[in-house]
């Protein structure tokens, strides 16, 4: 996507007033008060340490229990009194809502990556699962998987496996957790038979499965929220204190609210931004739920051309890597014609792809951008790479045989589709049919040249769609920023000023732009604390209306999630922190935590 295609989008900031129409129907902010979407107890787990390293950190990448914070460290305390200051609080307040809800620890782990989150714990219940209707020997597994929030089924190899925690509920429970799990589905109602659940084959159809044919299994596996919260140590780096706050309590909401096991349908509406946020949680207009739609369809067509990591000078679009260590003993079987001495080009690039030390610094290629020793390594690889391909003719035949078959004299470019499709199959059907060639050096320059073609067209479309969903002031509701508007509402009933989440967001914003190219239309923080201290208004004066930008997950922009927190707290008078006594952690301070931290992240 061309930067300077984003920045002028971003400049122009559209104005409030020529596009601040409003429907009627399409509310904004969160419904005030509310602290969890039911009282279900299980929808939430009481998760054991051993538990927590097994279900999480172990099934996270970049984890390492290893970098576990001490849970008597003065940072991971700290975190720890906040959080029962919010839970103290709420259940003050709620009591009848999270008398069944654990309190909620705080894991502190050492990581460079500006990040908190929640996370959900797969449990292993006694009870079978089948569906309706006839099932044969093949149609039986060891555990099928039960995903509430996405309403998907899949199978599982083993119900006893150790990121599963194995069910400590008495039978009657298991009955009660299962009939809540399938009960936010009409056409999921189950019936229990000889400690089976047995659920109408409507249920699976009407929903995702990734089944095949498997009809029925001896274990049925749900999702519940652990009560573990995951703080990585460098999201409070850049932050003070009330900020830091902020960031907890908005963890916070999504493990009262436990998005983790609430049904999708009830996020994701598409409304269009009005002049202030309503006091309620949004509904959508069959306008903005339209331009939803296309937006939708035009993601779900994307070709992600940016999962590929890109080094300068190369010849070779990145994915051919993964297509010559793929093809690499079959081209030298073509070249060498069965003659085991041959050392042409074809055998020495084999020779590279058999070699682990030359392919360590590759490992993560060509998804991740390697390092200076992996960027030389890529420019040996492709020096062998060029000198190879021109050697290997190609074929349409269908009667040419294979490399290991004899004689083998050329490729067939079928194959090459074939590799192509290992490593994406959208990009594969997008490139169909590839060319006839007269040798596989002009195939791969053919297929970068036709990448880089199809990526510009695609980016094109694209901005076109996001241009139309920018002048609309189009947005969506998801349960992030639910949960920074109960952030928001939190935190000014404990005495702080919730205006720290537009700083806290701003500067995280810095912190997630070192790692993640910005979206289109996306705000830089920059310039987006110039709006805000403007109050929303460009160097002219006109009212702004920021741009949710990112819209293929449920965060948004940052910017725009300042933007929302400000809106917010106009909207419900937020000030209730200037009459409360805000609670004092006491020592050690702050900074020094921080200090500390940083240190530690040098090591």
């Amino acid at each position: 996507m061309s930067q300077m295609l984003h920045m002028s989008i971003v400049l122009a900031l559209l104005p409030l007033a020529a596009c601040g129409r409003s429907s009627p129907s399409s509310h904004v902010a969160h419904d005030l008060g509310r602290t969890a979407n039911d009282e279900s107890a299980p929808q939430w787990y009481d998760t054991s340490d051993e538990e927590y390293f097994a279900a999480v950190v172990n099934h996270k990448k970049g984890l390492d229990r290893a970098h576990m914070v001490p849970a008597d460290d003065p940072a991971t305390l700290r975190l720890q009194y906040w959080a029962d200051a919010i839970d103290h609080m709420l259940r003050k307040r709620d009591v009848h809502k999270l008398g069944s809800v654990p309190r909620p620890k705080i894991k502190l782990i050492q990581s460079d990556e500006a990040n908190a989150f929640v996370s959900g714990v797969r449990i292993c219940l006694r009870l079978g699962i089948s569906f309706s209707g006839p099932v044969d020997d093949q149609g039986i597994a060891e555990a099928i998987t039960f995903d509430r929030s996405s309403r998907y089924f899949k199978k599982s190899s083993n119900g006893q496996s150790a990121d599963c925690i194995q069910s400590s509920f008495s039978d009657d429970e298991e009955v009660s957790l299962a009939t809540w799990q399938f009960s936010a589905y009409s056409n999921c109602a189950p019936e229990f038979q000889s400690r089976t659940v047995v659920l109408p084959a409507s249920c699976l159809e009407a929903g995702r499965h990734g089944l095949g044919s498997i009809r029925k299994a001896k274990h049925l596996v749900v999702y519940s929220t652990s009560n573990q919260i995951t703080v990585l140590s460098h999201v409070l780096v850049p932050l003070v204190e009330d900020e830091a706050v902020q960031v907890l309590a908005h963890e916070l909401g999504h493990y009262y609210m436990s998005h983790q096991t609430t049904p999708s349908y009830q996020y994701g509406a598409f409304y269009r931004l009005g002049d202030t946020n309503p006091a309620q949680k949004p509904t959508s207009n069959p306008e903005a739920e339209a331009l939803g739609k296309k937006l939708v369809d035009a993601f779900r067509g994307k070709i992600y051309f940016d999962d590929y990591a890109s080094i300068e000078g190369q010849r070779f679009h990145s994915v051919l890597f993964s297509v010559l260590r793929n093809l690499a003993f079959e081209l030298r079987a073509i070249e060498c014609a069965g003659d085991s001495s041959c050392a042409k080009p074809c055998t020495l690039m084999a020779e590279f792809f058999a070699d682990s030390a030359k392919l360590k610094p590759l490992e993560d290629f060509p998804w991740k951008k390697p390092g200076d020793d992996g960027i030389n390594a890529y420019r040996a690889y492709e020096q062998l790479a060029q000198a190879c391909v021109i050697s290997i003719p190609l074929s349409n035949d269908p009667n040419v045989p294979g490399a290991d078959q004899t004689p083998a004299t050329s490729l067939k470019v079928s194959t090459v589709e074939q590799y192509l499709g290992y490593s994406s199959q959208e990009l594969s059907n997008a490139l169909k049919p590839l060319p006839l060639d007269e040798n596989l050096g002009q195939l791969f320059d053919d297929v970068t040249s036709k990448i880089q073609d199809l990526q510009q067209a695609q980016a094109s479309g694209m901005n076109q769609v996001l241009s139309e969903a920018m002048s609309f002031n189009l947005a969506v509701y998801t349960a992030e920023q639910e949960a920074d508007e109960l952030s928001a509402e939190w935190i000014d009933q404990l005495g702080i000023n919730p205006a720290v989440g537009i700083s806290s967001m701003i500067k995280l914003g810095r912190e997630w732009a070192k790692r993640e190219p910005p979206a289109f239309g996306e705000v830089p923080s920059d310039q987006c604390e110039a709006l805000y201290q403007r109050g929303w208004r460009g160097e002219k004066g006109n009212s702004v209306m920021v741009p949710i930008a990112a819209w293929e997950g449920a965060h948004h922009s940052a910017c725009y999630r300042a933007f929302n927190i400000d809106r917010e707290i106009k909207v419900h008078n937020l000030t209730e922190y200037a009459s409360t006594v805000r609670p004092e952690p006491g020592e050690p301070r702050w900074d020094e935590m921080v200090v500390s931290i940083v240190r530690r992240e040098n090591l």
